[in-house]
């Protein structure tokens, strides 16, 4: 709830995902020194709508050396996901300019649609990079067909159980009977 206490963090997630989002994710992401560079990937298989949207909180200064996410801008669209499916290669020389990365101080934080192309970079620095990590599933979107199940983090007993205007209104968290 402390994370979703920043107005614009919240009105951000809430915009994007409706206040009715299950949370889907939450989880730190941590890259040791030396860590490889992830695949550019999205988080879902494409839907108009949208399925999960995210948000990665600095806990300390993200430097170039530690391999922050790179975002490719416009890459969430449809054009975009079958043009990276069809020469992966081509689509990120041609996209190259588009790549912002997330240099971010502490408590700063980014928002993303997880249909948007992203990937870690190497941590050629001799620190940790840890990110505090939030994802909600848009309330009219099937979990089901994500493409990523594994990725659901929240334990078992806990799933379908806070959505965001609940975390951001501090109201009850439903129960497993209702």
């Amino acid at each position: 709830r402390e994370a979703l206490s920043c107005v614009a963090l919240a009105s951000a997630l809430s915009a994007a995902a409706g206040p009715d989002a299950e949370l889907w994710e939450c989880a730190a992401l941590i890259s040791a020194p030396g860590a490889a560079p992830q695949p550019l990937h999205a988080d879902t298989l494409w839907d108009k709508d949208g399925v999960l949207f995210s948000t990665f909180i600095a806990l300390q200064a993200v430097t170039p050396a530690m391999g922050p996410t790179r975002f490719l801008r416009g890459s969430h669209t449809l054009e975009a996901h079958d043009a990276f499916d069809d020469d992966g290669l081509s689509f990120v020389s041609a996209a190259s300019d588009s790549a912002v990365a997330g240099l971010l101080l502490p408590g700063e934080a980014t928002v993303y649609d997880g249909r948007v192309l992203h990937c870690g970079g190497p941590n050629t620095s001799d620190e940790l990079r840890v990110m505090f990590y939030l994802t909600f599933r848009r309330g009219a979107a099937d979990g089901q067909e994500l493409g990523n199940d594994e990725a659901h983090s929240i334990h078992a007993r806990y799933r379908g159980r806070f959505n965001l205007g609940q975390l951001v209104g501090g109201s009850r968290v439903k129960s497993r009977e209702s």
